[in-house]
């Protein structure tokens, strides 16, 4: 087993699904790095329990997608039960059809979730230091200090260039940091559960159930009649030190309202629930990231999936910047992107939980009567299913105001609904020269950093070659594959794409590592593109003799 470095590039603290995320991406792009954790191993413990199809976007371009649908499930449809009473179904299946390849909510325990990170790591020989806690850090303008604990009471002093804390809600890093996390606590004491259940309805779909003086939700997972049971926990069993889940399911039973026996609990735990987000995610050369920068209720299960998200977003900036390709000031625009973003998603489920648990009569009263309906009403439209679609499963998240999305200002050349600079390319199947047949466009998005989407107008110009030779001509000093081009032709299978993207001229897309609209023109003008990556992304040459970074994308499958 090779020593641990006294130096690396980035040093990540916590290996929970947040962290493993970054050092799977770093690992792709060759960034060096240590990833710590307090916690002896991988927990065992389901967690986090939906994974969302911008997530499963992402394990698709790591081409580890199919074992995590392999491993989980999609979610088909959700039961309302008022006070012991079935009232309402809420068919789910295909309400993304279109959207994604993904066009569905999946059940998968986080434990499963981090142990594909983990087992994608390895194929880089890179392993977890578990055991290991960050006691302290020291930044200066060029490097950070950490004081690093192990559980034989040894400690080490190492250097990195740059530190992510990725632990936790209780985040050492936010607090050694000094990270002011706004927002409070909800009153109530929560409990969760991974028991069977046995019952008179199906085990294959999830339940809300609502009674005058508690909720409770079912999530089917893995094994036979098995569940995560999320509810409150009962009033008179607060300050209980020696609760065990056997003791509360009576009174949960009596509470809900129906029939139910619980049995063969792997996991029972209480918890409080907080809505909080860091006031920043960074401090000199130090990130948050996942928990460690917001934390909210489960409302739409979209916790652990912004987390992995945080990571996916900083992670290509940072192997940029490490590389010697971008300067420092890349960064920034990690917390210009991502803030935003956990700071609407902490308000709106602090919203939709609030409704949830009031207990004013009259919330109350509509909560029990029209709840069930009026989501069942919501969900019938296809335009209300497809934008319920969007939020939830977070491809609708956009960073049209970050520095990074940039259209010329003779942008008029596109229509107004075609994709803009700072959304996420939407999905649709084109006709690829390469593969000779229809796929995804997400299979051409392979690239560890750009992708330039070459639109040719016709069959009867070289417009596109001659932009494709130009870029490759400027860029020869810079990083290798900084910029992967692929050209679409106007085949009659592309018709769709080439309306969706408005294009009536030779144009191009570039498209960031995350699948994100960084740039475009129309008409294709290599020099607009060129200053887009000198003058926004201040991208520059690699320094001479410098060695280059081996860069390995697990090869893709087209399908």
């Amino acid at each position: 087993m090779a020593l641990p470095k006294k130096h690396t590039n980035v040093l990540i603290v916590g290996a929970g699904p947040t962290g493993l995320m970054l050092a799977c991406q770093l690992a792709t792009r060759g960034i060096s790095f240590r990833i710590i954790d307090r916690n002896a191993g991988p927990s065992d413990k389901s967690k986090a329990i939906v994974v969302q199809a911008r997530t499963l976007e992402i394990l698709e371009q790591m081409g580890i997608v199919a074992e995590a649908l392999e491993a989980g499930h999609a979610a088909t449809g959700l039961n309302f039960i008022v006070k012991g009473r079935w009232v309402q179904n809420i068919n789910l299946q295909g309400i993304g059809e279109g959207q994604s390849p993904y066009p569905y909510m999946c059940i998968l325990e986080q434990s499963k979730t981090e142990q594909l990170l983990l087992q994608y790591l390895e194929q880089y020989h890179i392993a977890v230091e578990w055991n290991t806690t960050l006691h302290h850090l020291k930044q200066t303008e060029k490097q950070i200090k950490a004081l690093l604990h192990f559980k034989d009471t040894n400690q080490e002093e190492i250097t990195c260039d740059w530190l992510v804390g990725a632990d936790g809600a209780s985040s050492r890093v936010r607090h050694l940091l000094d990270v002011d996390f706004i927002g409070g606590t909800y009153e109530h004491t929560f409990l969760v559960a991974d028991t069977q259940v046995d019952w008179d309805f199906n085990h294959d779909e999830m339940f809300v159930c609502l009674a005058n003086k508690t909720l409770a939700a079912f999530f089917p997972m893995a094994g036979h009649k098995r569940f995560r049971v999320v509810s409150f926990l009962p009033p008179h069993l607060q300050y209980r030190d020696d609760l065990t889940f056997d003791r509360i399911a009576p009174s949960l039973q009596k509470q809900l309202g129906f029939k139910v026996r619980f049995s063969n609990t792997n996991w029972f735990s209480t918890y409080k629930l907080h809505h909080r987000y860091a006031k920043q995610f960074y401090e000199g050369r130090c990130f948050i990231a996942g928990d460690a920068a917001h934390i909210h209720s489960p409302a739409g299960g979209q916790g652990m999936n912004t987390g992995l998200q945080d990571a996916y977003n900083l992670a290509w900036k940072l192997a940029l910047v490490i590389n010697g390709t971008a300067p420092p000031d890349l960064l920034h625009s990690y917390q210009t992107e991502r803030l935003p973003v956990a700071r609407t998603l902490v308000s709106t489920t602090d919203r939709v939980f609030s409704l949830m648990v009031s207990k004013n009569f009259v919330i109350s009263f509509l909560r029990l009567k029209l709840l069930p309906t009026l989501i069942s009403k919501l969900t019938r439209p296809n335009y209300m299913r497809a934008e319920i679609f969007r939020r939830v499963s977070q491809i609708g998240i956009r960073y049209r105001k970050s520095k990074l999305s940039v259209t010329p200002t003779d942008g008029k050349h596109f229509p107004e609904e075609a994709p803009r600079p700072g959304d996420r390319v939407p999905f649709i199947q084109v006709f690829s020269s390469d593969y000779d047949k229809l796929v995804s466009i997400y299979s051409l998005l392979r690239n560890s950093y750009f992708t330039l989407i070459i639109f040719k107008s016709s069959f009867g110009t070289d417009r596109a070659e001659q932009l494709q030779e130009e870029l490759e001509t400027a860029l020869q000093d810079y990083l290798p594959n900084l910029i992967k081009c692929h050209i679409l032709y106007p085949h009659d299978q592309n018709h769709g794409v080439y309306g969706l993207f408005g294009i009536v001229e030779d144009a191009f897309y570039l498209i960031r590592p995350d699948n994100y609209i960084a740039f475009r023109s129309q008409p294709a003008d290599t020099q607009s593109l060129l200053n887009y990556l000198t003058d926004i992304l201040q991208l520059q040459p690699l320094p001479p003799n410098v060695n280059e970074p081996d860069v390995n994308v697990p090869p893709f499958t087209a399908e």
